[in-house]
């Protein structure tokens, strides 16, 4: 729960013959990304080029994209990206980050 009263809801499952591990629902918004190293899930008033933003900004800092996703809200409003990257992401990115594309969240989960 964030300190606003507001509640991120996620969803996971294990799939196929090898059990592989999946982030599937957040936010009542379908993905199917692999749960494992570091994921940012940022959510964000949807509008062109924050994925391009984000991903600059996570370039500059020498991490690298190893997979997305970005769900739209049912109404187009909002969206919420979520990005497997192939290191860990230090706490005092989240912030400029989520700033520069104005997120209403952004978190870094590590799933090591």
């Amino acid at each position: 729960m964030h300190a606003d009263g507001a509640v991120l809801t996620v969803s996971g499952s294990v799939t196929g013959k090898d059990e592989v591990e999946k982030l599937v629902e957040v936010n009542g918004r379908g993905f199917d990304l692999r749960a494992e190293g570091t994921v940012l899930l940022v959510e964000y008033g949807d509008r062109p080029g924050v994925m391009g933003r984000v991903g600059t900004l996570l370039g500059e800092a020498g991490i690298n994209i190893e997979a997305a996703q970005i769900s739209q809200t049912t109404d187009g409003s909002d969206a919420v990206m979520l990005l497997r990257v192939d290191r860990h992401i230090d706490a005092h990115l989240l912030e400029p980050i989520g700033a520069s594309v104005g997120a209403h969240t952004i978190r870094a989960v590590d799933f090591n």
